[in-house]
């Protein structure tokens, strides 16, 4: 299906699919996930860690608001399954069904109380220069506007699960 249509018909990493490919936007260490599972494996919890949503393709307008949330779990089991938001999108299970953590600086409360702050994208999320300074396993999963949707619905971004070890 060529077009972005509304949370509950959405699937992951649907940016931009109006108007051209595929777009990953969300991108951890500059990497945006890579197999199945999109996992991006950070060998030194203690090193330079970055979160950043890029901007969609489609906003000719230069910025994107957006709603990103991250889901911390033991890295000793790596079983996903589907997010609260519905099917669009994969979660470590066992979490306690909402995320730990939550950047939103969309307005919509259906996202969720914001706990960290954001500004629209692009911009870097999250920069820690010491990195996360533990080991773990976490998952990010965001929600982008998308100027190339028909309906100005959001589009959910590529998703990352980010092993700390």
């Amino acid at each position: 299906m060529n077009e972005t249509r509304g949370l509950e018909f959405a699937r992951l990493g649907n940016v931009n699919l109006a108007a051209g490919p595929r777009a990953d936007v969300l991108f951890v260490n500059g990497l945006k996930g890579s197999g199945p599972d999109r996992r991006v494996v950070v060998t030194d919890p203690f090193a330079l860690f970055q979160v950043r949503m890029k901007l969609p393709p489609s906003d000719a307008d230069g910025v994107a608001r957006f709603a990103l949330h991250a889901w911390v779990r033991d890295a000793r089991t790596a079983t996903v399954t589907a997010t609260p938001f519905g099917r669009i999108g994969q979660v470590p299970e066992l979490v306690g069904g909402r995320p730990k953590r939550t950047w939103n600086n969309t307005g919509d409360p259906l996202f969720g109380a914001a706990d960290l702050p954001s500004v629209a994208a692009p911009s870097v999320v999250l920069r820690r220069e010491r990195g996360i300074r533990k080991r773990g396993l976490f998952y990010l999963q965001g929600f982008i506007e998308n100027a190339a949707s028909p309906l100005g619905a959001y589009a959910v971004t590529n998703g990352v699960l980010v092993d700390s070890r």
